[in-house]
């Protein structure tokens, strides 16, 4: 009989009038493929089964729509139809052997930058970049082909472009710049006097970050070093293909930094207004002395930004903090300590007044294990006595000295939109590859590949800065990763109205996102979910996390997320009320309950290796060593070796 179907073309679509045979037939499909035709909704529900198994008329898969965009390409059709099919292959997460078909097919809409911006199909062997940045898209547009997607729908089409192999053509990634500075400019005996006496901070990065330059050498270098205003700095951009072409260079009028080698040191040119400067100071400077050191500037350029912006009472705690050492066998140079107060020349601009909130107070320093006493400010909670909860780290953060606050665009401060929303676009799609671990899964350790374009201050602002909203960031991150691997498992039982946390707003600058209110209810836990008809529970049954008892129970969820960019194994912060709730909903052996805390621990974010570890029950894990609880709020792992069975 199918045979029949098939030969004589038998399934009828009224809403075309016309007769089909099953082998052009798709019961549905996101988006129209030609040469077929979608007959689901023509259909009553109670035929489905004969269509999609007797028939094997099949929804569109990703290899039907991989063929549809093909046939695009070679008819030449429409820029918004080729675009509406690559979004429709994007929403089913494809890898690179789905796409292996695509390689020498016009498939990709380009904009050609010689003939003003008209749009045309090529493929991937052409020379044209990717935007995800908009301020090199801005220097590059009149310059190369770019390919006709914005910065927004390119974070949205990361698994489409990745499983292309495109990363390479991302413009961040092409790009690499120059400066100049073409007077010798002015001395500053101060601001050298104050780079001076950080040398050995610096010396200490370089080598916890692998430089392959001698430290004594290098040492003696930073010292010979000297600081000089200018204001002619000018810069060159080139965009480097991975075929060899390259675009540029062009020249740009002004530069932020120039770092020009001499025998036994370096001078190092800064712009003389001072906002200028401390823009500089606070990221271009940083980076041009990583690539000076020779170190990774993406990892480090936070740590160096903080030693040269803050006092030396700071730096020491804030380096033994991220686990930054000593270096064997330097002497240290003696300190002339320059007051950051006194001796800096008022200069003819228009100051901009940067002010802080918070609490200042004299404390001891017992976070970093110290009995040294510091300024800090606390970020305190409507109450004044506990950290607020849902954030990975404390609300604690060390003021800089007045001098320091910084002249800043605010994006310095708190972070780059589009950054975050590139990091977010890889959260949701290691998420959607990622399902809840095994009880018995080894949380791995500090490794993996930082992600393409990953870069931890343009995401999530300068930490010392404005801590509440970096750390922030970090958390709703992570509440994005659990939230959409739940989603995965769940749906349609579980949805938005299950991310009950305040910082789920952090997380609608991503076009996925755009539309989800802010929850503005009272908060219990991150997620709260409701196990209809047991699904969560079953599946935490087979995962080794509950026992069998538990087979037809649906309990209530609360489930907090604790999130870092580190390993699985530091430490994290619990709230007071956190704490509370977690013995309040203590489970009891042998018995079920209406009610499970869970806590679930993100690490690696930033990279290729995000995953989670999942505690249920944490009062569970306290009482048997396996989560390590301190009386400054803080919660570690246990070694394997020492929890008690």
């Amino acid at each position: 009989m199918r045979n029949a179907f098939e030969n004589e073309g038998l399934i009828y679509v009224p809403s075309v009038n016309q007769w089909y045979p099953p082998s052009l037939c798709l019961w549905s499909s996101p988006v129209p493929v030609e040469g077929r035709v979608v007959i689901g909704s023509d259909y009553p529900e109670a035929l489905t089964d004969f269509f999609l198994t007797f028939l094997r008329i099949s929804p569109a898969t990703l290899r039907t729509l991989v063929e549809a965009l093909k046939s695009l390409g070679e008819s030449r059709s429409s820029v918004e139809s080729i675009k509406e099919m690559i979004k429709a292959i994007n929403r089913k997460d494809p890898e690179r052997q789905d796409l292996e078909s695509l390689a020498t097919c016009n498939v990709l809409p380009i904009r050609r930058h010689v003939s003003h911006g008209s749009i045309t199909l090529g493929n991937l062997q052409e020379t044209f970049a990717i935007i995800d940045n908009t301020k090199l898209s801005a220097i590059f547009q009149d310059h190369v082909d770019l390919l006709d997607f914005s910065l927004e729908e390119v974070h949205e089409l990361a698994p489409f472009l990745g499983g292309l192999g495109l990363q390479s053509k991302y413009l961040s990634q092409l790009y690499t710049t120059q400066t100049l500075c073409d007077e010798n400019g002015t001395a500053d005996e101060r601001l050298t006097r104050k780079f001076t006496d950080r040398a050995y901070e610096i010396l200490r990065i370089a080598v916890s970050h692998r430089t392959p330059k001698a430290s004594r050498s290098l040492y003696d270098r930073l010292l010979a070093s000297s600081i000089l205003k200018t204001d002619r700095i000018s810069t060159t951009h080139t965009l480097h293909h991975t075929n060899g072409d390259t675009t540029g260079p062009i020249h740009g009028n002004t530069g932020p930094v120039h770092i020009r080698n001499q025998e036994n040191g370096w001078q190092i040119f800064v712009p003389t207004l001072r906002f200028n400067r401390e823009l500089c100071y606070k990221i271009h400077l940083p980076e041009a002395l990583a690539k000076a050191i020779e170190i990774p500037p993406i990892s480090c350029r936070e740590h160096i930004s903080l030693v040269l912006n803050n006092s030396i009472s700071f730096i020491n705690d804030f380096l033994e903090t991220v686990g930054i050492g000593q270096v064997p066998g330097i002497e240290v140079f003696p300190r002339r300590l320059v007051d950051d107060s006194d001796g800096e020349e008022e200069e003819e601009e228009e100051g901009v007044v940067a002010t802080r909130e918070g609490t200042s107070r004299v404390v001891a320093n017992e976070f970093f294990g110290t009995s040294q006493v510091s300024r800090i400010s606390v970020a305190m909670s409507e109450g004044g006595s506990t950290p607020p909860s849902n954030i990975s780290s404390p609300q604690l953060f060390f003021e800089p000295e007045p001098d320091n606050i910084p002249n800043m665009p605010i994006q310095g401060i708190i972070g780059n939109v589009d950054a975050y929303t590139q990091l977010l676009s890889h959260v949701i799609r290691l998420a959607r590859q990622t399902s809840l671990p095994q009880s018995t899964f080894p949380a791995a350790p500090g490794n993996g590949q930082y992600l393409l374009g990953y870069d931890h201050q343009a995401a999530f602002g300068v930490r010392v800065l404005d801590q509440m909203r970096h750390d922030s960031k970090i958390g709703a991150a992570g509440e994005l990763f659990v939230y959409e691997i739940l989603l995965k498992t769940l749906e349609p039982f579980f949805g938005v109205g299950n991310w009950r946390s305040t910082m789920r707003q952090l997380v609608t600058v991503h076009p996925n996102y755009r539309g989800m209110a802010s929850w503005d209810e009272p908060e219990t836990s991150d997620i709260v979910y409701t196990d209809t008809n047991s699904h969560l529970t079953r599946l935490l049954i087979r995962l080794g996390y509950l026992d069998v008892i538990w087979n037809e129970s649906e309990p209530e969820y609360f489930i907090e997320v604790k999130t870092t960019t580190g390993n699985c194994a530091d430490r994290f912060f619990m709230s007071y009320n956190q704490y509370n709730m977690m013995q309040a909903k203590a489970l009891r052996p042998g018995h079920t309950s209406p009610q499970i805390y869970l806590i679930c621990r993100v690490y690696n974010l930033g990279k290729d290796s995000m995953n989670l570890k999942i505690y249920v029950d944490p009062e569970a894990h306290r009482q048997r060593g396996a989560l390590l609880f301190a009386a400054n709020w803080t919660v570690r792992a246990a070694p394997e070796q020492r929890i008690r069975s």
